[in-house]
Formats: C-alpha cells, sequence, structure tokens
C-alpha cells in the first residue's frame, strides 16, 4: 500500500464508499418491490374475484325477489288447479291467465342479458310456460331434465336449487345446444299459496364474459369450479362441465384451508399467479389464472430503470472520485462548485421518478376506494333484504348473523305505505330510467321528515309501494298520533313539489314488538286498498272494519239493466246504467275492495261473453294490443273505473253502428283519405281524427268493405304501386321503398313477398 500513490487511495477509498452501499441498496430494493409488487397484484386479483362473486349473490338474490314479489303480487294464484294443457287451450278465461304469466316470465328473462331462458312449471301439470316457446306441452317440450331434480329437492330447508352446468337441447334431440347454469326457485319456500317452480335459466358464455369483464382480463381469465373441480365456466369451452382437479394448480386450490389466496405456479409452460376465492354459495370456487410476466411488466419496468440508474450514479460517482481525488490538491472552492453542479443534476432526476412513483399509488388508492365503493353497495342491498325479510317473514325468521339495523331504538313500530297517485301517468311523464331515482327521492324526503322525531328506515317494495318501518316511543292507542299524522302530511306536500302530483299513505297498527311489524304491514297493504273508495291523496289509517268488510255482495239487476241498454243501442242509457252500478257500490261500504274490483272484472267478463255471442272480437272494437283486464286493473278508484266503463260501454256502442246507417260520406272519407295517404305514416288514430269518427268504427268500415284489416289494405295499395314502379320505371329498390311509403328495403322485402311470394327483384325480372 506504501507503494500505491496517494491519488489511487483516494480513488480506491470514494469508489468503494460509494458502490457498496449503491449495490446493497439496488438488491434490496429489487427484491422489495418484486415482491411488494406481487403481494399487491395478488390482493387486488383477490378483490376483483370477490367483487365477481358478490355480483353473482346479488344477480341470484335479485331473480329469488323477483320471484318473491310475483309470488306476493298473487300473479301464479290465477292458474292454481289448471293442470291440463289440452283443456287449457280450449277454455278462453283460463288461456288469457296463463298467457298473463307467459308475459311476465317472458319479461323477466328479456330483463336480464345473462339469462338465456325462464321457465314456469305448475306442479303435477302437464305443460310447461316459456319465456321462449309461451305456452308449451310438457311431452313437447326438450328441456325438462330438471323436472327430477326439483321433485326430489322441492322440500328441502333451502328455498334455491341449482343444477350446476348442464346444456339445454335442441328441439331435434341432438346433443347440441347452449350451456348453462340453472336455478330453481320452488314457489312452496316462498310462499304458502302456490305449488309450482320458476326455473332461471343463466347462459354460461354471459356468465364467463360477464366475469371476465375487468382490468386484468387481457392478461388471463376467470374461471368457476364446484367443490368437487367440475367446471362451471371457463375460457376453454371443451373444459365446460367436467372435472379438472386433476390440474395441479386446481388441486393446490381445493387443497388450500383458505377461503382465498393465491399462489405462483407454471401452467401450460408458463409462469402464472393463480388467484382463488372460496365461496358458500354452491360452494363454488373462483379461479382466476393470470400471466405473472406480464402483470409485473411494471414492477419489472421499475427494476431495469433502477438498474440503469444504479449503473449511471456509480459510473457517474466513478468519475466524481477520479476528480475528486485528482483535485484535492486543487483549491476547494473548485471542488465545491463541481459537487453542487453534479448534485443539482442528480436530484432533478431523483424528482422526477418519484413524481412517478406517487401517480402509480396514487391509481392504487384510486382502486382502493373504488372497492369501498362497491363494499357499502353491497351493505346497502343487506339493508334492504334485512328490511323486506321484517316486512315479509317477522323478526323471528332473522338468522343471527344477518345484517341488522341497530336504528331502531324505541319499543313501538308502525308501518305505512307510500303509493303513487295516477301511477300510469307517473310512468309516461317520466322516462324509465328516471323511475328509480324518482322513488328514492320520494324515500329520501320521508325519512328526513320521519326522523327529526322518529326513527324511520324505508325500502322500495315494488314498483308502486314505497314501506316505511317507524319506530317510536310509548303511543296510546294502536292507532297512530296527531303528530306522526301530521308528519304524514308534511310528507305529502313536500313530495308533491317534486311530482306534481299527489300521494295515497296507508298506516297499519301500533306495535310493541318488532315481530309484529309484518302485522302492521299487512294492515297497510289492507288500508290501501281503501283507496278505490276514498279517492287519491288520503292518510288512510288501518281498522278493524277493514277486516270485517268481507260480505259478498253481486248487482245482478243493474247488471241486467246495463245489458239491456246495451243490446237496444241506446248510448245515454247504458252510461247512466254505469253511473248507478258504480254509485250502488260506493254505498255498500261493508263491501271490501277486492270485492268491488271483483264485482267490475265480471261484468267486463260477462260483457266479453255478451260480445262473443253476438259474433263480435273485443280486438276488432279496441285492437289487438288492448287487453280490457289488465286496464280496469290498473284503475286506483271508483271514479277512475266509472270513467274507463263509460269509455268501454261508449267504444262497443260505437261499434255496433253500420257504416250503411252512418251515412255515406264517412265510408268514402276514409277510402278517400286512405287513397291519398298510403305512402306516408298512416294509422287508424290519424284516420279516425281526419273523418270525425271513432278508432273502432274506422277498423269496422275498412273490415266490412274489403274483407281485410286497415293495415292489410294499405299494404296492399302500397305493394301495387310497387309492382308499377318495378315494370315502369328504373328506380332501384331502395328508392322504390321509400316512394311507396316503407322507411327501409328491408320491411318492402318483407310485406312485398308476403303478399306476391316473390321478391321485389324477382319480380322485375319476371317482368
Amino acid at each position: 500500500m506504501k507503494g500505491i500513490p496517494m491519488l489511487v487511495k483516494y480513488f480506491l477509498a470514494f469508489t468503494l464508499f460509494l458502490a457498496i452501499p449503491l449495490i446493497t441498496a439496488g438488491l434490496i430494493f429489487n427484491y422489495n418491490i418484486i415482491r411488494y409488487s406481487e403481494n399487491e397484484i395478488s390482493k387486488s386479483l383477490i378483490l376483483n374475484l370477490q367483487t365477481i362473486k358478490n355480483m353473482n349473490d346479488i344477480l341470484v338474490d335479485s331473480f329469488q325477489k323477483e320471484t318473491i314479489r310475483l309470488s306476493s303480487s298473487r300473479v301464479f294464484d290465477k292458474i292454481q288447479g289448471m293442470n291440463d294443457y289440452y283443456y287449457l287451450k280450449n277454455n278462453v278465461n283460463d288461456i288469457i291467465e296463463v298467457n298473463k304469466l307467459a308475459t311476465v316470465i317472458t319479461d323477466t328473462a328479456d330483463s336480464n342479458s345473462r339469462l338465456h331462458s325462464a321457465y314456469f312449471y305448475l306442479d303435477n301439470a302437464n305443460y310447461i310456460i316459456t319465456s321462449s316457446q309461451g305456452v308449451v306441452a310438457k311431452n313437447e317440450f326438450p328441456d325438462t331434465d330438471w323436472i327430477q331434480a326439483y321433485d326430489e329437492k322441492k322440500w328441502e330447508k333451502n328455498s334455491i336449487i341449482w343444477l350446476g352446468n348442464r346444456v339445454i337441447k335442441s328441439g331435434n334431440g341432438s346433443a347440441d345446444g347452449v350451456n348453462v347454469i340453472t336455478y330453481l326457485f320452488p314457489l312452496n319456500a316462498l310462499s304458502l299459496r302456490q305449488e309450482g317452480v320458476v326455473v332461471v335459466n343463466i347462459s354460461e358464455e354471459a356468465l364467463y364474459k360477464t366475469i371476465n369483464n375487468f382490468d386484468y382480463a387481457s392478461n388471463g381469465s376467470i374461471s368457476i369450479i364446484d367443490s368437487t373441480g367440475k367446471v362451471i365456466t371457463h375460457a376453454n369451452k371443451s373444459n365446460v362441465g367436467k372435472n379438472i382437479s386433476d390440474k395441479p394448480y386446481i388441486k393446490k386450490v381445493m387443497n388450500s384451508s383458505q377461503s382465498s389466496g393465491y399462489t405462483i405456479d407454471t401452467v401450460d409452460g408458463k409462469r402464472e399467479i393463480i388467484a382463488f376465492y372460496k365461496t358458500d354459495l354452491n360452494g363454488w370456487i373462483y379461479v382466476g389464472v393470470f400471466s405473472l410476466d406480464d402483470l409485473m411488466d411494471k414492477a419489472y419496468s421499475l427494476r431495469v430503470q433502477m438498474i440503469v440508474i444504479i449503473t449511471a450514479i456509480m459510473l457517474l460517482g466513478i468519475i466524481i472520485s477520479y476528480f475528486l481525488s485528482k483535485k484535492l490538491y486543487s483549491p476547494i472552492n473548485a471542488l465545491v462548485q463541481n459537487v453542487k453542479k453534479r448534485k443539482g443534476i442528480d436530484l432533478k432526476d431523483s424528482e422526477n421518478e418519484m413524481a412517478l412513483l406517487s401517480r402509480a399509488f396514487a391509481a392504487i388508492s384510486q382502486q382502493e376506494d373504488t372497492l369501498m365503493d362497491i363494499v357499502e353497495k353491497n351493505k346497502k342491498s343487506l339493508e334492504e333484504k334485512y328490511l323486506m325479510t321484517l316486512l315479509k317473514e317477522g323478526a323471528d325468521e332473522i338468522e343471527e348473523n344477518t345484517f341488522e339495523i341497530t336504528d331502531f331504538c324505541y319499543a313501538h313500530y308502525l308501518c305505512a305505505i307510500i303509493s303513487i297517485d295516477r301511477y300510469e301517468k307517473f310512468v309516461e311523464k317520466y322516462p324509465h330510467d328516471q323511475h328509480h331515482i324518482m322513488k328514492m327521492l320520494i324515500l329520501k324526503v320521508a325519512e328526513e321528515i320521519l326522523n327529526q322525531t322518529y326513527r324511520c328506515r324505508g325500502v322500495l317494495y315494488d314498483a308502486n309501494k314505497i314501506v316505511l318501518i317507524v319506530n317510536m316511543e310509548q303511543e296510546d292507542g294502536a292507532q297512530p298520533s296527531e303528530n306522526l299524522e301530521k308528519e304524514f302530511l308534511l310528507i305529502q306536500k313536500e313530495i308533491s313539489k317534486i311530482l306534481d302530483n299527489t300521494i295515497t299513505i296507508a298506516c297499519g297498527g301500533i306495535y310493541a314488538n318488532r315481530k309484529d311489524i309484518t302485522s302492521s304491514f299487512n294492515q297497510a297493504l289492507e288500508a290501501l286498498k281503501r283507496r278505490l273508495v276514498y279517492g287519491h291523496g288520503n292518510i288512510i289509517r288501518w281498522t278493524e272494519n277493514h277486516e270485517e268488510a268481507n260480505k259478498y255482495y253481486y248487482p245482478y239487476t243493474l247488471e241486467k239493466h246495463i245489458f239491456n241498454n246495451l243490446s237496444l243501442g241506446l248510448k245515454e242509457e247504458t252510461l247512466a246504467a254505469v253511473q248507478e252500478l258504480v254509485t250502488d257500490i260506493r254505498n255498500r261500504s261493508y263491501l271490501s275492495p277486492d270485492n268491488m274490483l271483483q264485482i267490475f272484472i265480471q261484468i267486463v267478463g260477462n260483457t266479453v261473453k255478451y260480445l262473443v255471442d253476438k259474433n263480435i272480437n273485443v280486438s276488432d272494437i279496441f285492437g289487438n294490443d288492448y287487453n280490457i283486464y289488465q286496464k280496469i286493473s290498473t284503475k286506483e278508484t271508483l271514479g277512475e273505473i266509472e270513467a274507463w266503463l263509460k269509455g268501454f260501454y261508449s267504444g262497443i256502442l260505437e261499434f255496433a253502428k253500420t257504416p250503411e246507417n252512418s251515412g255515406k260520406s264517412n265510408v268514402e272519407d276514409v277510402f278517400d283519405y286512405i287513397h291519398q295517404n298510403f305512402i306516408k305514416d298512416i294509422d287508424i288514430t290519424a284516420i279516425a281524427d281526419e273523418v270525425g269518427i271513432s278508432y273502432s268504427y274506422v277498423r269496422k268500415i275498412v273490415k266490412e268493405k274489403t274483407g281485410k284489416s286497415v293495415v292489410d289494405y294499405v299494404n296492399g295499395l302500397r305493394i301495387e304501386e310497387a309492382k308499377r314502379l318495378l315494370r315502369q320505371t328504373n328506380m332501384n329498390i331502395i328508392e322504390i321503398a321509400t316512394q311507396v311509403g316503407y322507411n327501409n328495403d328491408q320491411s318492402f322485402h318483407r310485406f312485398f313477398k308476403k303478399y306476391e311470394g316473390i321478391t321485389p327483384g324477382e319480380f322485375r325480372n319476371l317482368s
């Protein structure tokens, strides 16, 4: 060492002093960032799996809620006992009720893109109601393998039966078909009134796309297996329905004692990170397989950057060490200036890197906030489920580990129902996507007002019922106090400002036990029915008289009076008889609202039978899409029912007129208007408004004079004009379609082939 020059000693000392800490720090940083990145990525993947699991749980829960809602609305009650398909086809009233239910099943299937199909099966019936084919004989329906599982498990305690992955075969019995996951919702486990099952088939393909619709999907895929290793859904469709428990990484997942976690393994020759999440529902295991190299790109990039930076610093340090060693003999001022200059450059580079790391951690923080929002939404869903259980089943049916509302600190409970008056107009006034927002706003206003004095929580029960559970201190008697009624009046006043409409509030009795909330709720439902008599915008309190009003009555004499005037074509007398009927029913206070509504439904049904006996079809009067039973069931008050009945019988009497008795001018005016405007978008309403006669009368004139419907007659005129243009002009098909009144050439092709049996192009070639 003594023979070594001092400059070399300084150089070696400075170099080692710089190199050893830098290399040590670089190795530690490299190890920690790799481990940290793997851990954070795995946590993120597991949270994604948990979120996807919660989404699927909510999906199944929504199907169960929909089934419960339909069950509580008694839509299934109407077909109880209708077990024979062939008898059903020959019974008009029964087929109407079954078709109503078929429409509900179809709407349910169409409302969710993940549903392949939905069925309803009545115990011991020989037919099945489906969303795809309507009412089908049981022995003609290709998908019935779920019935055996239903018969075996329908009396078990669990209300949901799932069948795992299965194939819905095509109608010819071949093996090709659609992979679905089937859930069975037995009605006897949800309601004591019905015996049947709602079948929901979730498309395996749609389920797969749903659970793989997230940020990491491009780097791998998520599959679902059951507790035995059988595949529920998978990227490789050949694995669906197979048992893959023999795969090494699947064995690790299934043998793990943890409910969630991750492991790093080699799959198909690639280094992959396998995240899993085990669930109690159905014993499903969510397994995500992702390319570790792809997910670790950023970590590897940071490692490479750190190596480059350390190398650069070391090279720079060596140079600085050399110059420091060389300049020890130079003035101190020159050395200081040189160090400052070099440190200034390094400091700037360091700031840029720290800014990059700061942005990376900010993104992670934002992702955590998003996941917390999902957790809050799940909490809200659990709260709604708790309230629905209190309303339908009572506190005794709530399990000990179920989410519970702690705001209820008083001893007494009351249920109140808010119902929007003139609900049909409300639906028409606001876009569909705003209905839920408006109802939630109503609920929020009600809770804010009541929570100033009481404890109140509410839930959207169905389309037009917002249920409030009011928790209060000691109350005298079983009826709401004057103070509570003032609060309800204030709610009505505030909501009228929002909706520009009235609401009806129905109250049940007050009870001193949480388990009696169900009783108060049922009483509020019964009180709400009294809106039929009391009208809109009232606060209706339940009384014992509501339950006693169960005497049966039917106005045979007044019904006969209506039919006699109807037969004679006496419009004023018929409408007066309708008014007398409604007045008579209104004055009979002992009648229940259900009895009142049943009277009107029966009278309308007898009127339909009266028309059938006279060879008159209701669709000829009001149109094919006019459902008279649905129309009358939506009326909320006796006044609305009276107005509708008068319009109903006025339409019948107008239709009963013959074109010959109405004068030649009306007939000529109808056909003149059609011939002058058939190339435009005209409909029956436009013709009726132009000529000054009723909708049904226009239909009758065209039918009696041509033997065709208005639509067929207008299309016939359009096709004849199109044939002329095809023969006599060089206009192309699209131009001719527009010229004769069709919005696009596809519609033109369809109607032309329907009426002529060939396409427009084939007709032109033949001509």
